[in-house]
């Protein structure tokens, strides 16, 4: 089995990410404020009922004419205006005249056409290209991904294969100095069929002088290349098609200092000898004295 590192791979995903990123939170802002909130006002008002006209306000700021709707509704006989939050470039025909109003104050109100549907189109369109780049960059990624768990039970390994380098477009500076290169390899089939396969950007240092290939023999186009690829398999070949051992590194071993071996001192015995001085036991307690005079006692105290 072949260990293909993904580190590469994931690093094609970063640019990706972003534009995800950037399109889901735009999506959210989007749908909070033409969808959730505007559903949250309507549902405050218990009524809803025509407009019967519409009058259009212009608005002239240095040459840029807007214009806002106001709509007339009568309830119970009595008339009420409510004025549109938003002001649109043009007088739309299309405008919705649902007026949404609470039964218990007329004059409150909201209206539909504070969002019109170009507006909701204009405004999801955005989030959604952003979510579309990142769909179409990140697919290829997830064929290579599909490619290399393929390629790790039933790839074949070449080694040492010499490389050029080509341009991959993408900078890794704002001033497009630094590219991303690709890498590129050529290799010739037992069958006698040249290929030349070429890698997707290479984001790692390129630094050895040859690299590794492992491509699916029934399946050309699956393919990966990478620089010193371990394998434990037995389908390896170098680049003049000669079979080789398989290379894994294992796992390191916690570093060990080194037994210092010391030469054997001519004067010590070869084993260990008893003390020639064993420890002397306590000395005795001095003899007391025979003659002991008994203690006087004072004369108040009793005997």
């Amino acid at each position: 089995m072949h260990k293909i590192r993904l580190n590469n791979i994931y690093k094609q995903l970063a640019f990706p990410i972003l534009f995800a990123v950037i399109g889901a939170l735009g999506l959210i802002a989007v749908t909070i404020g033409l969808v959730i909130n505007p559903a949250i006002e309507r549902s405050r008002m218990d009524s809803r009922t025509t407009a019967t006209d519409i009058y259009w306000r212009m608005h002239n700021r240095d040459g840029d004419i807007t214009y806002t709707p106001i709509f007339t509704y009568i309830v119970d006989g009595q008339e009420f205006t409510c004025t549109a939050n938003s002001s649109f470039g043009f007088r739309d025909p299309t405008i919705s005249r649902t007026v949404h109003y609470s039964s218990v104050n007329p004059s409150v109100c909201f209206l539909d056409a504070t969002f019109p549907w170009w507006i909701h189109i204009l405004a999801f369109s955005g989030p959604l290209i952003f979510l579309g780049i990142f769909a179409f960059q990140a697919l290829p990624v997830s064929r290579q991904l599909k490619n290399i768990r393929h390629l790790e039970r039933h790839g074949q390994l070449i080694r040492n294969l010499t490389y050029t380098t080509v341009d991959s477009n993408i900078a890794r500076d704002q001033h497009g100095i630094d590219r991303i290169p690709r890498i590129s390899v050529t290799y010739t089939l037992p069958n006698g069929t040249t290929i030349n396969p070429i890698s997707g950007p290479y984001f790692g240092g390129i630094t050895h002088p040859t690299v590794d290939l492992v491509i699916d023999p029934n399946n050309l186009s699956c393919f990966h290349i990478d620089f010193n690829i371990e394998s434990t398999s037995s389908n390896i070949i170098d680049a003049g098609g000669q079979p080789q051992t398989p290379h894994f590194s294992p796992p390191p071993i916690p570093e060990m200092q080194p037994l210092q071996n010391q030469p054997p001192n001519p004067t010590s015995p070869p084993f260990p000898v008893q003390n020639q001085n064993p420890p002397q036991p306590f000395p005795a307690p001095p003899n007391q004295p025979q003659n002991l005079q008994p203690f006087p006692h004072h004369q108040n105290e009793r005997p």
